[in-house]
């Protein structure tokens, strides 16, 4: 195997690595209440703290039902 195959794969499991690492971070940012989910109040006010400040209420309900398969 060359060892540019060896690097690429090597950054891209350090990227994935950083990745999962600031996903965990920005979860536990969201979670206000520490409970370890995030319910719909903490997904509301962290889609608009992402950009989403415009999206229509019944669809950011939607996509957190879609993501929590209906369970939150």
């Amino acid at each position: 195997m060359s060892s540019a195959i060896v690097v690429c794969r090597s950054a891209i499991i350090d990227s994935l690595g950083d990745l999962h690492t600031r996903a965990i971070e920005l979860f536990k940012s969201w979670d206000e209440d520490r409970s370890g989910h995030i319910d719909k109040k903490e997904f509301r006010k962290a889609m608009r703290a992402l950009g989403f400040v415009n999206a229509p209420a019944g669809d950011v309900d939607a996509v957190f039902s879609i993501l929590t398969h209906g369970r939150r």
